[in-house]
């Protein structure tokens, strides 16, 4: 009989990646705060993407790509703190991209990212220091904001093209050929045993 899967250990599985990528992100936060007061903002977040991909790296293709939606919703929320409709709707855009990303393509994490990279560069207004507590100080310096994306997005890309990202149609997909094949090995495991059995049945 094939045995049933422990599903609780699939949720214990999934709360400790959801308590990694929150460690993550605290990390994140603390190096942009302490490089922000020290004067080296773009050298934190040079620290902070390396810390981010350090830490996602080992993941299994698909828990990466679920961290990936929540990094790529962080950032876009960090901005959106600052209170400015535009960078609101550009958080927003950014959380639909990357459940797109999960749940169709990986490529879409990559568009999310090259998007918010050159969005940085775009001249505007905001109040990035109240939103300080979500890496804001990032938006006080351009070089740091691109610093901070290029190495996502180079890592994305690279990422993506090494098939290292997977997405729920993957998984479904893997799931119903893995499926016919297991339905298969256990009709002829019933097969055989019942050839056994009958087996049995006739020495007596």
């Amino acid at each position: 009989m094939t045995p049933q899967p422990v599903y609780w250990r699939q949720g214990l599985r999934r709360t400790g990646i959801a308590v990694w990528v929150g460690v993550l992100l605290l990390v994140q936060v603390v190096l942009v705060w302490f490089g922000s007061g020290q004067g080296w903002l773009t050298l934190a977040a040079a620290a902070a993407g390396l810390a981010v991909l350090a830490g996602l790296f080992w993941l299994r293709p698909q828990a990466q790509s679920l961290a990936w939606v929540v990094i790529t919703a962080w950032m876009g929320m960090t901005y959106a703190h600052s209170g400015a409709w535009f960078e609101i709707l550009v958080f927003m855009g950014l959380m639909l991209v990357g459940m797109l990303g999960y749940l169709t393509s990986p490529w879409w994490f990559v568009a999310a990212w090259g998007f918010h990279l050159l969005w940085n560069l775009l001249p505007r207004k905001t109040d990035h220091h109240a939103a300080h507590a979500t890496m804001g100080h990032l938006g006080i310096s351009p070089a740091a904001s691109a610093t901070y994306d290029v190495i996502i997005f180079a890592y994305l890309l690279v990422a993506v093209l090494a098939g290292r990202l997977g997405h729920t149609q993957q998984e479904l997909m893997h799931s119903a050929s893995v499926a016919p094949r297991l339905v298969n090995a256990e009709l002829q495991s019933d097969v055989v045993g019942g050839r056994r059995r009958a087996v049995r049945v006739s020495s007596t």
